[in-house]
């Protein structure tokens, strides 16, 4: 009995891992609607690490980042979220601040470049410029995690230079937040 277990196990891994991870498995973590009184973004959150975890991470990373690049302006938000997944376990288990980094510099690079298009509507231009505030914020957030307050603070001063950004940075909790305030201060005393 125990090793028909085994078989099955190894054969329905297999058969997950032979699967090839796609954009569209990632375009698929937009649509999820959790039930009423969830949250759907911790489904997202949970459904990303579910990605994560089932494929090689090479595989992982390079399809993510074709997804991330090819997003419309409604999307690109995901840099944001995707990085905030790996740096706080309020969304899901696995942290990776290595990679969360790396997401976050890929995207505010991507960003950019996407705001120096021309013919951008008006919405296109608010949406892209509040979602490079998020991803200035949360490289800040990272750095003040680090104890790297100038790295943090620069950050959070780019954020602040652009009068659209929404002032309601990413934080799980009241005294989070907090702690993040004290650090960008203590920055700008220095």
């Amino acid at each position: 009995m125990r090793n028909k277990l085994i078989i099955l196990f190894l054969s329905i891994n297999t058969i997950v891992l032979s699967q090839e991870l796609s954009v569209t498995h990632f375009k698929e973590l937009n649509n999820l609607k959790a039930e009423i009184g969830k949250s759907s973004r911790k489904l997202k959150g949970a459904k990303f690490e579910e990605l994560y975890q089932t494929y090689d991470s090479n595989v992982f990373k390079k399809t993510m980042f074709e997804y991330l690049k090819t997003t419309d302006y409604k999307s690109v938000d995901d840099y944001f979220w995707y990085s905030h997944f790996f740096m706080d376990d309020y969304y899901n288990s696995t942290i990776n601040k290595e990679l969360a980094l790396e997401i976050l510099q890929k995207g505010k690079i991507d960003i950019e470049k996407r705001l120096k298009k021309e013919n951008l509507s008006d919405n296109e231009k608010l949406y892209l410029s509040m979602t490079r505030c998020q991803v200035l914020w949360l490289s800040g957030i990272y750095y003040f995690n680090e104890n790297d307050l100038l790295k943090g603070g620069k950050f959070f001063d780019l954020a602040y230079e652009n009068p659209d950004c929404i002032h309601a940075f990413p934080g799980t909790s009241k005294e989070e937040k907090e702690e993040i305030y004290k650090k960008y201060a203590e920055y700008k005393k220095n």
